[in-house]
């Protein structure tokens, strides 16, 4: 698997490099997250977008909730009026390093819900 090192790059660059490595799968399209977020979907389900400068992902809630509690990402909040999303979580540009793993997790989650 390859990693996505973080230090140095926009969240851009870093989602750019990431779509074109899961792109290589049968069942991943480009598309848009919620509302015109760049995003990656499965089978017209979104697992990952780009938003506010960070990359969030659907996992599953104990996932997430490991991410948040050791401070690698926050509950995702759509909205933004404090109604948090338990399955979604955003990740900084600084964890860029480990945007790959999370990506392909969520990819496997939303994919199981096919």
């Amino acid at each position: 698997m390859n990693t996505l090192p973080g230090a140095g790059r926009s969240a851009t660059d870093l989602f750019a490099q990431l779509a074109r490595h899961l792109l290589n799968e049968p069942c991943v399209q480009k598309g848009t997250g919620f509302g015109a977020v760049p995003g990656l979907r499965a089978d017209k389900k979104i697992f990952a977008m780009i938003c506010r400068g960070e990359l969030v992902v659907k996992l599953p809630r104990h996932r997430a909730d490991q991410l948040v509690a050791d401070g690698t990402a926050a509950r995702f909040d759509a909205r933004r009026d404090g109604r948090l999303m338990k399955e979604w979580a955003t990740i900084p540009p600084e964890h860029g390093h480990a945007w790959e793993s999370l990506a392909i997790v969520a990819l496997r989650f939303v994919s199981s819900e096919l």
